[in-house]
C-alpha cells in the first residue's frame, strides 16, 4: 500500500504543480473536468444500479462549478435551484423504490463536489492564489501521509472501528501534526 501511495505521489505531485501554474482559464477548465469526474465516481459508488444518474451528476456538478467560479454568486442561486429541481424530479418518480435515496445522494455529490471544489478556482484567482493552493495541497497530502504513517507505526487505539476499522487515534493525531507542520512550512 505504501509503495502504491509513493508511486501515485511521484506522478501526481508534478502534475498538480503543473496544473497550479497554468494560466487561469486552462486551470479552470481542467479543474471543472476533474470535478465532473469526481461527482461521476461518487454517484457511481453510492448508487451503482442507476446508470442515468452518472452522466447527470457529472454534468450538473461541472455546471455548478463553472457557474460559481465564472459568473459570480447570482449564478450560484440559479445553480442551487437547478439542483433542487432535478433532485425533486428524481425523488418524486413513482417507478423507483430507490429514488428518494438516489435524489439525496445526487444532491450530496453535486453540492459537495461542485461547491467545495469550485473554491479551488476561487482561491487560485486571489492574489498569491497559486501559493495558497500549494499550501492547501501540502497540508492535505501531509495530513494523509502523516495519519497513514503514524497510524501504521504506532496505532493501537481504534478511532471508529465500525466506520473504518483501521483508523486509529494515533494516526489522527499524526495527521493533524503533519498537516499543521506542512501548512506552516509551505
Amino acid at each position: 500500500m505504501l509503495i502504491q501511495r509513493l508511486a501515485v505521489a511521484a506522478v501526481g505531485l508534478p502534475a498538480l504543480a503543473l496544473l497550479i501554474w497554468l494560466p487561469e482559464q486552462p486551470f479552470s477548465i481542467i479543474v471543472a473536468l476533474l470535478l465532473g469526474a469526481a461527482a461521476f465516481e461518487m454517484i457511481r459508488a453510492l448508487a451503482p444500479d442507476h446508470p442515468l444518474s452518472l452522466p447527470l451528476s457529472a454534468g450538473v456538478a461541472t455546471a455548478l462549478y463553472v457557474a460559481v467560479t465564472r459568473t459570480g454568486f447570482e449564478a450560484t442561486e440559479w445553480s442551487f435551484l437547478a439542483v433542487t429541481v432535478v433532485a425533486l424530479a428524481m425523488i418524486l418518480r413513482p417507478d423507483s423504490r430507490l429514488s428518494q435515496s438516489l435524489g439525496g445522494w445526487w444532491v450530496t455529490a453535486v453540492l459537495y463536489v461542485g461547491v467545495f471544489g469550485s473554491h479551488l478556482v476561487l482561491l487560485r484567482l486571489e492574489p498569491e492564489g497559486q501559493r495558497w493552493l500549494i499550501v492547501l495541497l501540502a497540508a492535505t497530502f501531509a495530513t494523509d501521509t502523516g495519519a497513514y504513517a503514524i497510524g501504521r507505526l504506532f496505532g493501537r487505539h481504534l478511532f471508529a472501528p465500525r466506520i473504518s476499522p483501521k483508523k486509529t487515534w494515533e494516526g489522527a493525531v499524526g495527521g493533524l501534526v503533519f498537516g499543521a507542520a506542512a501548512g506552516i512550512g509551505a
